[in-house]
């Protein structure tokens, strides 16, 4: 999940980000972070995670991975078309962070908890 704390407006059309700058967002922009391209840091990172459970459990578990780009700042508008991961506000997180698969059996289930937790150690 891709988090995004800013607020303004941000639009998606064509396969790119684009920010409305107002006269307080430019003033703020060379303090402030900046939208990139969310979509495209996502999927590299749903390929890095698939590439890491792939090493780990060497096809032992499959876990499907989703992508997801939240923005959190009340202050936000967004307009989004065709991006191929899903980006919210996040009042829509619950609807758009749901996967439908199958439940994991308890042991692997453990082991991939324990391999999630060691890879977020240290953020």
């Amino acid at each position: 999940m891709e988090v995004v704390n800013l607020s303004g407006s941000f639009y998606y059309r064509n396969g790119h980000w684009k920010e409305a700058m107002t006269i307080g967002r430019a003033l703020r922009y060379i303090v402030e972070e900046r939208v990139d391209d969310p979509v495209t840091f996502s999927q590299a990172m749903v390929q890095e995670l698939n590439r890491r459970i792939e090493k780990e459990f060497n096809g032992e578990v499959v876990v499907p991975v989703k992508a997801l780009t939240v923005f959190t700042h009340p202050a936000t508008d967004l307009e989004i078309e065709g991006t191929s991961i899903p980006a919210c506000k996040l009042e829509k997180l619950r609807k758009q962070a749901t996967i439908v698969s199958e439940k994991l059996a308890a042991g692997p289930y453990e082991k991939l908890s324990s391999f999630l937790e060691h890879l977020t150690v240290g953020y």
